[in-house]
């Protein structure tokens, strides 16, 4: 398990909080998805856009800004509302990283793996490497990257 040595964090917080007060910090494992994997035939999925963002509205209102300048978004459906979604939070030419909600109503039902499964899978259809990341305290999400079969290959440190 990678993480950060904690006397070169804690160095860290030293010399930062003489500049500032340290507000926050995360701390979590970032993957890497397998070169080839199945498309996810158990969550269904769709493209979510400005033509259909409506979708979010019952479940996942606060998603409804990021549609836009978060592509590719998916989103799995319950009667046709998003009870989970994947989107790219972070973007480059080369790589996006995932940002992944489900409502708490539908979890632990497999949506979350799913609807990330279906936005890797767009994000390289993009010609750019998909990432996904979480923190250490995470289970559920580290649980997502255990049952994707996603490789860890970093640990995210930041201090705010």
């Amino acid at each position: 398990e990678a993480r950060v040595d904690p006397r070169l964090a804690g160095r860290a917080l030293e010399l930062l909080s003489r500049a500032a007060p340290v507000q926050a910090v995360w701390r979590g494992p970032v993957f890497t998805f397998p070169s080839e994997f199945p498309s996810p035939e158990d969550v269904p999925s769709i493209a979510v856009t400005e033509d259909n963002a409506h979708v979010l509205g019952r479940w996942l209102p606060d998603w409804l800004p990021d549609v836009p300048h978060r592509q590719p978004f998916l989103a799995a459906l319950q009667d046709g509302a998003a009870v989970s979604v994947g989107a790219s939070v972070r973007i480059t030419p080369r790589a996006h990283q995932a940002g992944v909600e489900t409502h708490p109503d539908f979890r632990h039902q497999g949506r979350a793996a799913g609807v990330v499964q279906a936005w890797a899978g767009a994000v390289r259809s993009r010609g750019a490497e998909p990432i996904y990341s979480t923190s250490w305290e995470n289970a559920a999400s580290q649980a997502v990257a255990r049952k994707l079969g996603l490789g860890l290959v970093a640990a995210d440190f930041h201090i705010r």
